[in-house]
């Protein structure tokens, strides 16, 4: 009893702070038992006044809602149970005023209509022109209590002469503190799904700004971020605040791979590869992924320094046994080292360790030039 009561409370905890959703059945169950237990408190009422009809109606009201409460956790029914809510309060306030009389407050309820249908018509999943429907709607409700208002004033009520007198101030004071706690239950409501889609949607532009910024395989930087890096690293640089180093790396015949194995497994190898990368460099060190098998690491160090990572790199790659698919694959890298030296543009200073690279490659792979 005490792990669900714990589990409640954590779960109330994060609808509150915006990192879960409000439990749609849930809620619209809430405010149906809500509803019922109001009109249930209005049976009593019109039980003790001897008013038959607004007895035997609230009676029905109560069993409606109740009936509610079970079928509005089936998404089809509930834009069906909301327009007939909102046609049953507007009715009940309507026969009670004019039953009754005005200062009895059940016009007070018409007025905390116009925030639940905006929020109703803003939450419902796949209701259009919400906003047309809700300025509609409240428009509605104010032509009702116009309507409703000016009628009061010129029909007697009906049942006052049955009516202690005490009555109608005591329920005007009993519907003006449910109305205003309707609009208090309401505007939470509102304001916790209106944090709700905030946090999602600053999260949805994290993940997308991530996802902007790192290769989706191996997730590595990818090229577009990583020139961002490089600037800022060589204008560091060119300030003599600190050496700046360049890899670029390449695996060896990676065709033959995909040929061989199938490209399945030529991601396989790329996204290994990429954790040796990760697992050789710290942590404010740039890995990117530059292009196909083409890889690039920006480290604040010097050239030697550089080397000794580059040939760590790779003596970890050539020690790789991957197992793919029952096939053991074996690979091997190529490492270009440059630091960056002069007024070299980003451009040059690539094309200096894209050189070496390339020299690598043309004598023999399997190897870290750096000259």
């Amino acid at each position: 009893m005490s792990g669900k009561l714990d589990e409640l409370m954590n779960l109330i905890r994060q609808v509150i702070l915006g990192v879960a959703p409000i439990n749609e059945k849930l809620k619209y169950r809430a405010i149906a038992v809500m509803i019922a237990l109001v009109h249930l408190s209005y049976v009593a009422v019109f039980a003790f006044c001897k008013i038959e009809i607004m007895l035997q109606y609230n009676i029905g009201a109560v069993i409606y809602y109740l009936v509610m409460a079970v079928l509005v956790g089936r998404k089809e029914f509930q834009k069906t149970i909301f327009s007939t809510m909102l046609a049953e309060i507007l009715l009940h306030s309507f026969l009670a005023t004019i039953m009754l009389g005005f200062d009895w407050g059940f016009m007070l309820y018409t007025i905390t209509l116009v925030p639940l249908i905006f929020y109703m018509c803003f939450t419902l999943s796949g209701t259009k022109t919400r906003l047309k429907i809700a300025v509609t709607l409240s428009m509605l409700v104010f032509v009702v209590y116009y309507v409703t208002l000016t009628a009061s004033y010129r029909i007697d009520p009906l049942y006052i002469e049955s009516v202690y007198s005490s009555v109608p101030r005591t329920m005007y004071y009993y519907n003006t503190v449910l109305a205003f706690v309707y609009c208090f239950i309401i505007s939470v409501l509102f304001s916790i799904e209106v944090k709700y889609m905030r946090v999602t949607l600053e999260n949805e532009n994290l993940s997308l700004e991530r996802d902007a910024k790192y290769d989706p395989l191996t997730k590595l930087y990818n090229r577009r971020s990583f020139n961002d890096y490089l600037r800022n690293a060589v204008e560091a640089a060119e300030k003599g605040e600190k050496d700046v180093s360049l890899i670029m790396l390449d695996i060896d015949d990676f065709k033959q791979v995909n040929d061989t194995y199938g490209h399945n497994q030529g991601d396989v190898v790329l996204k290994e590869v990429a954790n040796v990368l990760r697992d050789n460099v710290r942590e404010d060190d740039v890995v990117c992924r530059w292009g196909g098998e083409e890889m690039l690491i920006l480290l604040d160090v010097s050239a030697d320094v550089a080397s000794r990572i580059a040939e760590r790199i790779r003596r970890d790659v050539e020690s790789l046994d991957m197992l793919c698919d029952g096939a053991h694959i074996k690979v091997t890298l190529t490492l270009g080292v440059a630091e960056y030296k002069g007024k070299l543009t980003l451009r040059e200073f690539i094309e200096v360790v894209d050189k070496r690279l390339y020299y690598g490659k043309e004598h023999g792979k399997n190897m870290v030039v750096n000259s």
